[in-house]
C-alpha cells in the first residue's frame, strides 16, 4: 500500500466513500450495498467499495453483479482472506 499516494488525494466535500468488506456473506453485503445506494442524496456522490476478502466462486460472482446493477459501486478483490483490517486497507 502506497500511503503517500493516499495522503495526497484531494478531498471532495460532496463525496462519501463506503467500504464494505466481506468474506462469503454475499447476502448481507448485497443488502448493505442496496441500502447505501437507496439513501443517496442528489447533491452527494457515493462511492461504494465492496471488498471481496477471499470469497469463493459463488460469493464472488454475486459481488461482481453488484457492480453491474448499481452505479458508483466498485469491487476490489483479494485472492485470500486478509482479515478485517487489511481487507479494509485494500479498499482504500
Amino acid at each position: 500500500m502506497d500511503w503517500s499516494e493516499l495522503s495526497d488525494r484531494t478531498v471532495d466535500e460532496h463525496t462519501v466513500s463506503v467500504l464494505v468488506p466481506t468474506y462469503q456473506d454475499w447476502q448481507m453485503t448485497s443488502l448493505a450495498v442496496q441500502r447505501v445506494v437507496e439513501q443517496r442524496e442528489p447533491d452527494v456522490t457515493v462511492d461504494v467499495v465492496v471488498i471481496d476478502n477471499g470469497c469463493g466462486l459463488v460469493a464472488s460472482a454475486v459481488l461482481a453483479s453488484l457492480v453491474r446493477r448499481h452505479e458508483g459501486v466498485r469491487l476490489v478483490r483479494s485472492p485470500v482472506n486478509l482479515g478485517f483490517s487489511l481487507g479494509n486497507n485494500i479498499g482504500l
